[in-house]
């Protein structure tokens, strides 16, 4: 398989199988010179997803976004991912995916095992996706 300069992995939101998608990631696609960046994506508390949080659940948005930050932090001391690599977004999956993937130039997009249980809602990234997409199991 050949190398790509730029990988983002969207977590599944559970840690053994993410890490067990990585070690995939890394024995098939990463290279000397590869970033990789991790994407976990939730929904908005109360509005579910969209771009808005209702004012007094603010602080239930940083609260997701402070459970889900060690569980990348970890997997990035294991597999050397710099921690500015972790990205926490909220809203709308699709749409948030694809800004990250362009935002960052993306030039592949890893989805893991727990989140491609929900594979039906991130289908039609399989037309949209201005990347290379793998689900990997």
């Amino acid at each position: 398989m050949a190398a790509y300069r730029t990988i983002l992995f969207l977590s599944g939101h559970d840690p053994e199988r993410d890490e067990t998608a990585l070690k995939k990631l890394a024995r098939h696609y990463v290279g000397a010179n590869t970033a990789v960046y991790l994407l976990n994506v939730a929904a908005h508390h109360v509005t579910g997803f969209g771009e808005g949080t209702a004012r007094g659940h603010i602080a239930n948005d940083m609260q997701t976004k402070q459970e889900v930050f060690p569980q990348l932090k970890a997997l990035c001391e294991q597999f050397g991912i710099p921690l500015n690599h972790i990205h926490i977004e909220l809203g709308e999956p699709l749409a948030v995916i694809e800004r990250c993937v362009r935002e960052l130039g993306i030039e592949l997009l890893v989805v893991a095992p727990a989140a491609s249980g929900g594979q039906s809602k991130l289908a039609p990234l399989l037309d949209s996706c201005p990347c290379d997409l793998h689900f990997i199991r």
